[in-house]
């Protein structure tokens, strides 16, 4: 009889587990407000309890996790050419989470993930600052 009812409770459990699921979703953008395609997107749960889950992000530079856990995370872009860029301390309860867009800036260091960026590169990226000046509120330095 324990035995059964240990069994009823551990599916319960595992059922509300389930049923609390949640998602992650976000966009990675460059200063210039250009979307970023092809980042390596980098989810980890604090502690370290999980295997890291990556995605990368499609055409429109949008990415999303689906079927996580609820807990507290930490985000990791990358993409060559540019700055990692590192978000802490997502806190994950149910549903649907979106972030603001991921700002990913020009370069590398301070961990920066990639070859510099090239002649050309940074002759574009001069030309979409002309037309399109950066909102610096957007743009965070990897620590």
């Amino acid at each position: 009889m324990r035995t059964m009812s240990w069994r009823l409770q551990s599916l319960w459990f595992m059922l509300a587990s389930l049923s609390r699921a949640a998602s992650l979703s976000g966009a990675v953008g460059d200063p210039a407000e250009m979307r970023v395609p092809g980042a390596t997107v980098t989810l980890t749960i604090r502690g370290g309890t999980l295997d890291p889950l990556k995605a990368t992000t499609d055409a429109g530079g949008r990415f999303t996790f689906e079927g996580i856990a609820p807990g507290t995370y930490d985000l990791l872009v990358q993409m060559p050419g540019f700055v990692s860029r590192k978000q802490i301390d997502i806190h994950i309860d149910s549903g649907d989470v979106e972030l603001p867009e991921l700002v990913l800036i020009v370069g590398v260091g301070c961990g920066g993930y990639g070859p510099p960026p090239t002649w050309t590169q940074r002759i574009l990226l001069k030309i979409k600052r002309f037309f399109a000046p950066i909102d610096w509120s957007k743009v965070t330095i990897c620590e």
